[in-house]
């Protein structure tokens, strides 16, 4: 890796311009931060506020940490990706200066809409400038390198080519303006798979071209499976990187295209050959990094491997190797066979989705619970992870394998999936049980289901990084000490931190919002509290329900 997102510290900048150079205060800046779990989407305009207001002690750690990430980051001869202005200030900006033209974005999943400043405003110039000079100020910009992200599911005001042009050209002036000759401005192109009926040839022309040549780069973030360079025609000529989305929202479960995956970097070496040679590397982006460690291999093995790794079979059998043992060790055939299973069945996913199949012990209780967009149903025969599972279960107790931190975890892991599975058959058991007014077989499918829930808690359990307290734990650490005692955490603060940790990971937003869980994880503690007592209120109001020989009423259980 080479070339990092380097975001931290960016609240302090943004603290250090509004108040001193726009005379903004602390809590017209706490109507627009929003709190430490979230702000990724506060970056990108999504949202603002919501999981506020922001500690001072969290933007002062951020402009620690990005100190010392980048000290490091620069000397292994990395190229930090910066921030840079995208557009999004502050409501209280618009009281500020009644006649800038600040509008509303477009909106994001229910969330109140953003404010953001034309880019044809000269208060948007001034603004880019001030935050760049603070930021290379403090933190330097030696590699002229910047991040921002105008319309990340987000429609622009006009799909007129003109101002989509002018547009870009005036935040790539800013860049320059401040960093000099050679600046490049890094885009995720996850807008063009996201809008795509907005995001037509024209438009999309229109926003690169606004740059100079070489001026912009683009991530075809979702290329394994919605590659944009293919429509793009290698993305006009502009310089782009095979990106990868390996996760979503951190949901727990196995999932991978390694096959996809090496067909679509064959493809695209095969097509920058001869349409433009615009292709200048391989990346991820993933929402979260604790899951699948083999899609990472696989992807980051490409770079030194030109064409693509053909022979899977064998690769997946030095990846076992690799994962499992030490220089002049043997891996176990069992260990062996059982990543084959996974490679044909969880890591070969070909169809529409993003991230694993939706966990129905995750799912809001339902007869048919839905998961945006990851289908509940599965795409491959849940005996080949059952069979996978069994394989390192079964490994002879001296063999040295079963003292190795990777077998543990993934014997977890795989586990964890095949309880999953397990769970899923069961609830349709129950689906169909209902449906025959069979209350026995209900009551039964029920009790297997829950089961299998309390079964599920305790394996994750057994992994301190399934923990749902280490967790939280870490979260209430990153408040400041208080005086009296610089081992304890003030209070409010961690609170705060908690409130973010928990909420992420369950409503993730308010309580009706469609993106409620979709940040799930299978973790020992959440499992077994939150998932267990949801499903079984579930299981015994339908219960009652058959039982009184009355139809059950899932949207009054849902209220």
């Amino acid at each position: 890796i080479n070339m990092p997102l380097a975001m931290l510290g960016t609240e302090w900048v943004w603290t250090e311009v509004f108040t001193k150079d726009f005379n903004l205060s602390a809590t017209e800046l706490g109507e627009f931060f929003s709190g430490p779990a979230f702000l990724p989407w506060h970056w990108m305009g999504n949202l603002d506020q919501w999981g506020g207001p922001l500690p001072a002690h969290w933007i002062q750690r951020g402009r620690q940490l990005q100190h010392q990430f980048l000290r490091r980051a620069r000397e292994y001869g990395m190229k930090p990706v910066l921030p840079a202005f995208a557009g999004f200030v502050p409501p209280a900006l618009q009281q500020a200066f009644p006649n800038a033209s600040i509008h509303r974005a477009s909106g994001w999943n229910g969330m109140a809409s953003t404010h953001y400043l034309a880019a044809s405003d000269p208060l948007f110039s001034q603004i880019g400038e001030a935050f760049l000079k603070r930021l290379c100020a403090e933190f330097g910009c030696g590699e002229r390198m910047f991040s921002a992200d105008l319309y990340n599911e987000l429609i622009p005001p006009s799909s007129d080519t003109a101002y989509l042009q002018a547009t870009t050209a005036s935040v790539y002036e800013v860049l320059q303006k401040v960093a000099g000759e050679g600046t490049i401005w890094v885009v995720q192109g996850w807008m063009l798979h996201a809008d795509p009926s907005f995001w037509q040839p024209p438009q999309i022309q229109a926003f690169l071209n606004g740059p100079p040549e070489g001026g912009i780069v683009m991530l075809d973030l979702y290329a394994e499976v919605s590659p944009m360079w293919k429509p793009t025609q290698g993305m006009y000529s502009h310089p782009w990187i095979f990106s990868t989305i390996f996760n979503f929202g951190g949901r727990s479960g196995l999932y991978g295209r390694l096959e996809q995956l090496v067909r679509g970097i064959d493809a695209a070496l095969e097509a920058n050959a001869s349409i433009g040679r615009s292709l200048h590397g391989l990346g991820a982006a993933p929402e979260a990094i604790e899951t699948d460690p083999i899609m990472y291999d696989l992807l980051f093995e490409q770079v030194w491997s030109s064409p693509a790794t053909s022979n899977l079979t064998d690769w997946v059998g030095l990846w076992a190797a690799r994962r499992y043992t030490s220089w002049g060790e043997t891996v176990p055939a069992a260990a062996v066979e059982a990543w084959q299973l996974l490679r044909a069945g969880p890591y070969a996913c070909e169809r529409s989705q993003e991230g694993p199949v939706g966990s129905l012990i995750a799912a809001r209780p339902a007869f048919t619970p839905v998961f945006g967009s990851s289908p509940t149903d599965l795409y491959y025969d849940p005996k080949l992870v059952l069979r996978a599972w069994e394989l390192l279960l079964t490994l002879p107790g001296e063999s040295p394998l079963i003292t190795k931190t990777t077998y543990v975890h993934d014997v977890a892991d795989i586990g964890v999936q095949a309880l999953t599975n397990l769970a899923l058959a069961r609830h349709a058991e129950a689906v169909t049980a209902y449906a025959s007014k069979d209350l026995t077989a209900f009551r039964l499918a029920g009790e297997h289901f829950l089961a299998i829930v309390n079964d599920t808690d305790t394996l994750a359990s057994t992994q301190e990084g399934r923990l749902l307290g280490q967790w939280i734990k870490s979260a209430r650490l990153c408040a400041a000490s208080g005086a009296e005692d610089a081992a304890v955490p003030r209070l409010p603060e961690a609170n705060l931190y908690e409130v973010n940790a928990k909420l992420l990971i369950t409503l993730w937003a308010y309580k009706n919002s469609t993106l409620h869980e979709y940040s799930y994880r299978l973790w020992g503690g959440l499992i077994g509290s939150f998932y267990y007592q949801r499903w079984q209120q579930w299981f015994s109001a339908v219960a009652a329900a058959l039982e009184s020989g009355r139809a059950f009423q899932e949207a009054a259980f849902e209220s």
